[in-house]
């Protein structure tokens, strides 16, 4: 590595290094592995490093960089300290890297699992069974959905029943025990329960406050939101598929 004083603003930071190096491809077993960090890869020996990125945390490196560059810059007998400045700055760009798509795979994964519970929503549809299909750890999962949305797993799947009853509740003169059945509860108690708990007030107080709006009829809106038809046979099976993807990946 070589040094020049400089005075302008700096724009870019190179270095050269000899190692023994492996390109990984993106459909590489070991880099499928290692970017949706479903196993804890402990890189002793290697640095992953790709051909370019946006660093998460540029500071950091940038400091790495000017401390190897001042370094470099004193003359040493021995100059292996370069040699392991360099390695631990190469590392913190591979963790850099690591760290930031693992977020992005992990955002993309809450995804697809919102969707899939979108399609799959049930009266009996639980964390633990949202896990299990997605082979995760139920409290994994669960503080993985609320760092990601603000919501914890298991009232995002009421308040989407809550959503869809507040609807039905709004546009269509069925009963409450109707809409409890057709909101995905499994029971009309539990529904009353839950929808007091949740919005301060029974569904029947809900109706007359929202009684302003037209009603459709006793039959269901083929518009609204039903969340058994979120999706059709052919996006069902898209997603199902996509689910299957990424428990083998």
């Amino acid at each position: 590595m070589g040094i020049k004083s400089t005075y302008a603003a700096i724009s870019l930071y190179w270095t050269h290094f000899f190692a023994e190096y492996k390109n990984l491809k993106d459909n590489d077993s070991l880099s499928r592995q290692i970017i949706s960090g479903k196993k804890q890869y402990i890189l002793d020996n290697y640095a992953v490093i790709p051909d370019h990125f946006i660093l998460h945390n540029p500071t950091q490196i940038y400091l790495l960089f000017n401390q190897l560059v001042n370094i470099t810059a004193k003359k040493r007998k021995i100059n292996r300290g370069n040699d392991l400045f360099l390695s631990y700055l190469l590392t913190a760009i591979s963790n850099d890297y690591l760290e930031n798509i693992s977020k992005t795979e992990e955002k993309k994964n809450i995804n697809i699992i919102s969707e899939w519970i979108k399609v799959n929503i049930s009266p009996h549809l639980t964390v633990k069974k949202v896990a299990q299909k997605f082979g995760l750890n139920s409290n994994y999962l669960s503080r993985a959905f609320k760092k990601e949305t603000n919501i914890p797993l298991k009232s995002y799947i009421i308040n989407m029943k809550l959503d869809f009853a507040k609807y039905l509740l709004r546009t269509t003169y069925l009963s409450v025990s109707e809409i409890s059945y057709k909101s995905y509860f499994s029971d009309t108690k539990l529904f009353f329960h839950t929808f007091k708990k949740r919005v301060g007030i029974t569904p029947s107080q809900y109706r007359k406050l929202t009684n302003s709006t037209k009603y459709n009829s006793n039959f269901v809106d083929q518009k609204m939101p039903l969340p058994s038809e979120f999706g059709t046979i052919a996006i069902r099976k898209l997603i199902n598929e996509i689910v299957e993807e990424n428990k083998n990946a």
